[in-house]
């Protein structure tokens, strides 16, 4: 049997009460050449019993269920490793695609763009009983940009423009998520892949992200993990993208500030201020705080504008 177009991959955890949402928009596609992998942490609710419903319905669809929990990164990249398909559709459990051809859309991106190496689009947040909430959009530009000019938009930014695993594809490569990340694990990836070709981006809203308490990104932004991974992120890409002397200032300089309420209890935390502020040096930390100072006045003074509507 010739593989796949593309490799589906559901990493899950204790998600039986999502997982049928996920499935179902995955089998609605009206793009047929793909294989679906759900990937079983070791669940300890009706998560197997929902998977081998699905695989014995669907000669495309593969379940496996870990006997211990492997943590989140592992479980990632063993799905990569049993991935067929030369493109690469990572669907949480607890997620869903939005529409029929969104498969098929994410699909073409790819196809029609050979320097394309990651593609994504527009989302729509729901909730645990899979009501929306609001669009998130963040990258706003329609068409084709370079790797190394998205690395820099996210990193001025300092958000996730580009999206979670659930709403983007990628070509197949020979590359893992870093365990060292919990939080910003897509983040890190993305950029790595970026490195190495451009970004398409769509938007059309093609993909639903599921916010609900018990996701690990939850309880990841509950003890403000993502404060030192986003550190430690800039710190690792900020130095290889088009970026002014000034923006690159500005970057590390917001970071090693982010980091001071966290340098007593982390030792990477600490480790990571120092280097930051020798890099900058003592003038150059004052002008990026003296433009980090000006852009917050200037952020509080039109504050009630944009609140009214002015």
């Amino acid at each position: 049997m010739p593989p796949p177009k593309v490799s589906i991959l559901i990493p899950t955890r204790n998600y039986a009460r999502y997982l049928p949402e996920a499935l179902d928009s995955v089998l609605m596609q009206d793009f047929p050449d793909f294989e679906v992998l759900v990937a079983d942490n070791a669940s300890t609710d009706e998560t197997p019993a929902v998977a081998a419903q699905y695989a014995a319905r669907d000669l495309r669809i593969r379940s496996h269920r870990h006997a211990q929990y492997l943590g989140m990164a592992r479980n990632f990249n063993w799905c990569l490793s049993q991935a067929r398909g030369a493109y690469i559709k990572f669907l949480f459990g607890d997620d869903r695609l939005a529409a029929p051809r969104a498969l098929g859309h994410l699909v073409t991106c790819l196809d029609v763009n050979p320097t394309v190496v990651l593609a994504g689009t527009a989302r729509q947040v729901i909730d645990e009983s899979s009501q929306p909430l609001e669009i998130w959009d963040h990258f706003r530009e329609p068409g084709l940009h370079r790797g190394n000019n998205v690395i820099a938009r996210c990193l001025k930014a300092n958000l996730n423009l580009i999206g979670e695993p659930s709403t983007v594809i990628f070509r197949k490569r020979q590359i893992e998520f870093d365990p060292a990340y919990r939080q910003l694990i897509d983040l890190d990836l993305w950029f790595r892949l970026l490195k190495t070709g451009d970004f398409f981006y769509s938007s059309d809203l093609l993909s639903n992200f599921r916010r609900h308490g018990s996701q690990q990104s939850e309880i990841n932004r509950g003890e403000r993990i993502a404060v030192i991974e986003a550190a430690r992120l800039a710190w690792k890409h900020f130095d290889h993208c088009p970026l002014t002397p000034h923006e690159k200032s500005d970057i590390v300089f917001r970071h090693a500030h982010a980091l001071r309420h966290h340098t007593r209890l982390n030792p990477e935390a600490l480790q990571l201020r120092r280097e930051m502020t020798a890099w900058l040096g003592s003038t150059a930390y004052a002008a990026a705080w003296c433009r980090y100072r000006l852009s917050r006045l200037t952020r509080d003074i039109l504050k009630p504008a944009r609140q009214s509507g002015i």
